[in-house]
């Protein structure tokens, strides 16, 4: 189950991909056009298709770090067609009303892409500058809901104006329709500006928060690595997450396998990986993904299959030894735009035969649940989870802004907070994904949402433990790295954290 209208996004995408590039070929080719315009043209055509492959590609530290160096190609490939269009308006060479439009929208386009670049190097810009490409995601978030705020495949493509008259009369119908487009986004980034302000400041509000006290042993932070496992894992990630588990030395370490991944190969490569962890005593994580594939990232529903789910849980539980074990991911999360929204008592079937497989094969093993969604559904399960008929032993949340920012994360911290009152569970409680949004909304907000949470956390004395999603970009932006291996300052802000906790905890009598 996706949002509604992401798969029609990804169609319209793809027409304006084709515009570019159809345009593009028009107007080079004619004698009559001005020359460097007629150049401007044909290079932002000719740029536009591979420019959105390297962006998709780079999203990925696995796959874009070698690309790292060449990521400026979008945002100049951008500001190239920004210029074309302004510069086909202001000469009239396109009708006002078709030109207008598309030159505002690319001006915006242009100025979200190169600050998102200027940060990805790590500069420190303005809050009003970061808000312009927070404007853009908040507005992608009407199409393609909270995925738009981290994944790759969620863009604007930029449009070449059509200089010079329409060829046939239904050229007209087409440009009027480019043009509706081009208005209806730039309307919808102006809606979007003081919202996106607002959430860009907002988190300002964190920075204040005091860390509370815990005993020694009462709290554990803990750190999310690799991406989400189809096989053995990949010897670049691995090198740089455990260097960062190294620098933070964290309690507790996650890892999401996908059920294709749960091989004893697989396994066995990941067991002697980690396995100086956990003779550290470091404590394991492990969630079974929800097997995902480019078909969910277009529409429909994928089954829930026990039969290949179960046999990979044992597996996992045999091998690795977890000391908490997820059966599912997310059910009201991720894994509901997976499997869709199915009913409580499914998952509570599920959960209860999950518990079953996996006590016999350790008993001392803790099955967890995540909950993410923060609705209605959401509500229900926790009430479950955590009374004393439940079939889980831990219950945990997953926890990150919305495209309103701090407005949003705060709204969400209430909530799990009133659930836990209601409640009135003895159950240990842990956060098993706490997120920011590092290009979203900025590095900086990254740095005051992680601390924020971490402050409600330790504030809360039924919460046990607090993993940190993640340790770099694999596919979704929120990690500690970046694809080109840069760390960005929320990891010194849960190092100092850590620290912190560290030494008043040794300092209590």
């Amino acid at each position: 189950m996706i949002e509604p209208l992401a798969a029609p996004h990804f169609a319209l995408s793809a027409f304006m991909l084709l515009w570019n590039i159809l345009i593009a070929g028009r107007i080079s080719g004619r004698r009559d056009a001005p020359r460097v315009f007629s150049g401007i043209t044909a290079v932002g055509g000719l740029l536009i298709a591979p420019a959105l492959i390297m962006t998709v590609a780079t999203a990925s530290i696995l796959h874009g770090r070698s690309l790292d160096t060449v990521t400026w190609v979008w945002p100049f490939t951008v500001t190239l067609i920004a210029v074309q269009a302004v510069m086909a308006t202001v000469r009239r060479l396109v009708h006002p009303t078709v030109g207008i439009p598309i030159a505002l929208f690319d001006l915006v386009l242009a100025a979200g892409a190169v600050v998102r670049y200027l940060a990805s190097r790590g500069m420190t810009l303005p809050d009003a500058l970061i808000a312009i490409p927070a404007a853009q995601a908040g507005a992608l978030t009407l199409l393609a809901g909270a995925p738009a705020l981290t994944s790759p495949l969620y863009f604007h493509v930029p449009l070449l104006a059509p200089a010079f008259g329409a060829r046939w009369r239904a050229s007209l119908a087409v440009r009027a329709i480019v043009a509706t487009i081009a208005a209806a986004w730039f309307v919808t980034f102006a809606i979007r500006a003081p919202l996106a302000v607002s959430a860009v400041t907002g988190y300002s509000r964190y920075s204040s928060e005091p860390l509370r006290e815990r005993p020694a042993n009462d709290f554990a932070i803990g750190l999310r690595i690799l991406p989400a496992l189809t096989g053995s894992p990949s010897p670049l990630a691995l090198r740089g997450d455990l260097a960062l588990v190294d620098r933070l030395a964290v309690d507790a370490i996650s890892v999401v396998i996908e059920p294709e991944g749960a091989t004893r190969t697989a396994l066995d490569s990941l067991a002697r990986s980690l396995d100086q962890l956990r003779r550290d005593s470091t404590l394991l994580i492990v969630a079974l993904g929800d097997g995902r594939a480019v078909r969910n990232v277009l529409g429909g529903d994928s089954p829930l299959t026990e039969r290949e789910r179960f046999p990979a849980l044992i597996r996992i539980a045999q091998r690795l030894r977890p000391d908490i074990i997820l059966p599912v991911l997310e059910p009201y999360g991720t894994s509901a735009r997976v499997f869709g929204a199915l009913p409580l008592e499914r998952w509570q079937r599920y959960l209860e035969r999950a518990r079953g497989e996996l006590r016999s094969v350790d008993a001392r093993m803790a099955v967890g649940v995540t909950i993410a969604g923060f609705g209605t559904r959401d509500s229900a399960l926790y009430m479950w989870a955590a009374g004393p008929n439940s079939a889980v032993d831990v219950v945990g949340f997953a926890i990150a802004p919305t495209s309103q920012g701090a407005i949003g994360l705060s709204a969400r911290l209430r909530l799990a907070e009133g659930w836990m009152t209601a409640g009135r569970s003895t159950s240990p409680h842990w956060v098993f994904s706490a997120a920011g949004l590092p290009v979203a909304h900025g590095e900086r907000a990254q740095e005051r949402a992680l601390w924020g949470q971490l402050a409600w956390a330790t504030a809360n004395p039924r919460i046990k433990g607090f993993v940190v999603t993640e340790a770099g970009d694999y596919g979704d932006a929120r990690g500690l790295r970046t694809i080109g291996g840069r760390v960005r300052p929320a990891t010194a802000t849960v190092e100092r954290a850590m620290r912190a906790l560290r030494e008043r905890a040794a300092a209590s009598p």
